[in-house]
């Protein structure tokens, strides 16, 4: 994973983005580190795919 403080920060932003627009879900619910930690290995995985592709 990577630890690109503005890839950090803009996580942070859409974490609080999530949990102001459902406060139903709040953030100590057991599915938002899940759902956030899947997105982040697509975002990953996506790139890593394409670095390895492109040529």
């Amino acid at each position: 994973m990577s630890f690109d403080p503005a890839r950090r920060a803009l996580s942070n932003e859409l974490l609080f983005a999530y949990s102001n627009f459902s406060p139903q879900k709040s953030a100590w619910s057991p599915l938002w580190f899940f759902e956030w930690d899947h997105s982040t290995r697509l975002t990953e995985t996506n790139r890593m795919v394409y670095n390895l592709t492109r040529f």
